[in-house]
């Protein structure tokens, strides 16, 4: 019914048994302990067709600009409807009865992936964990390639296609029909850089499972979660570039039924974009702005006078931003050109608490 609240992959997640899972119990109640208290954001149908458009139209720029894949908050959720965000990626559809909604769940470096999909074998739509999840940027060493590479039965070179999805072609000559014949190409004939960028960069780990040894099937493993790595940093790079042209909503807590049982719905934010953001992705921009109560605040880049009066170099492309900015010390930048300066700030808090409280949690303002 229109005007009723749907209850968000979080909340759906949040209604499951972990003793219907095969991942480790514990592993289970911490990562819904965590849940429960992480910023939660879902991306709109917009939003989620420009962040498929950004992957599609501009998969260098991911590889390129991973070191600016910063999140906002150190416990973070974010999801959003997957049909929209796959047709903008790959320009097919998805199967009906395949993932409708995916989340990640940012833990510091840690993120782990959960998503909504037909289940065979309750013959409905679950929610749940996968065992699949990933630290950023912590490079894997060759002995976990290649430990990660057995587990999966696939070689190094399956690794990156993995990790890459649907957009390894953009890597790979036009004339190679599969990853193996890449092998038997010129090196400078394909972006091997690019190709590997995800590989050297991130660590990706399976979760502990309830009887050790039963580790998930390979091949359903990555046939499930192919371009996760990719979507993650490109949502971080694209929450950090369209700060300035979101509309943000915030929805509060509600009551649902799951599974036949009345079940709470969390607060979160759903995020809808003013404008078309696609054209200015490949550039920086500055934070989000200021409000006089005491409020959170998410991370940000900032810039002093001289970058944001004079500097031209910040408007070019990531690959073309390096080449003018230097990183002084870790997340702090100097232009080689105008000498304009450019860091990272993490998530703290600003305002005024004389003037009311915006609770994260639940979005009220008190005195």
């Amino acid at each position: 019914m229109k005007g009723i609240r749907q209850p968000t992959l979080a909340d759906m997640v949040l209604a499951m048994d972990p003793k219907y899972s095969a991942i480790d119990q514990k592993w289970c109640h911490k990562s819904l302990d965590q849940l429960r208290t992480a910023h939660k954001f879902v991306l709109d149908t917009q939003a989620a067709t420009y962040l498929g458009e950004m992957i599609h139209d501009h998969p260098r720029i991911i590889a390129d600009a991973q070191d600016f894949a910063i999140r906002p908050f150190d416990l973070m959720w974010v999801e959003m409807p997957f049909p929209p965000f796959y047709y903008a990626v790959s320009n097919q559809r998805t199967d009906p009865t395949g993932d409708q909604t995916v989340g990640y769940l940012f833990v510091g470096p840690t993120v782990k992936v959960a998503s909504l999909s037909y289940s065979t074998a309750h013959g409905r739509f679950v929610s749940w964990f996968n065992p699949i999840e990933y630290v950023l940027h912590r490079p894997m060493s060759l002995e976990e390639e290649v430990r990660l590479s057995t587990t999966m039965k696939t070689s190094r070179l399956g690794l990156d296609l993995w990790f890459w999805g649907e957009t390894a072609d953009n890597f790979i000559p036009k004339n190679c029909v599969n990853g193996r014949l890449v092998m038997e190409l010129e090196s400078e004939e394909w972006d091997k850089v690019g190709l590997r960028s995800l590989r050297a960069n991130h660590t990706v780990q399976i979760a502990p499972t309830r009887h050790p040894g039963n580790s998930p099937n390979p091949e359903v493993t990555m046939n499930g979660s192919g371009g996760e790595l990719r979507n993650i940093i490109a949502i971080l790079l694209f929450l950090n570039r369209t700060a300035d042209v979101q509309y943000v909503r915030d929805v509060g807590i509600g009551q649902t039924i799951i599974n036949r049982k009345p079940k709470p719905m969390l607060p979160h934010k759903v995020i809808t974009l003013k404008l078309n953001p696609l054209p200015r992705l490949a550039t920086l921009v500055a934070g989000s702005g200021i409000r006089r109560r005491l409020h959170d605040v998410r991370g940000h880049y900032c810039h002093d006078k001289r970058a944001r009066a004079g500097c031209q170099h910040g408007t070019q492309t990531f690959g073309d931003w390096g080449e003018w900015w230097v990183e002084y010390e870790p997340l702090r930048w100097e232009c080689s050109e105008c000498k304009g300066h450019r860091w990272w700030r993490h998530e703290h808090h600003r305002g005024n608490s004389d003037n009311g409280v915006i609770k994260e949690q639940v979005y009220a303002v008190t005195k």
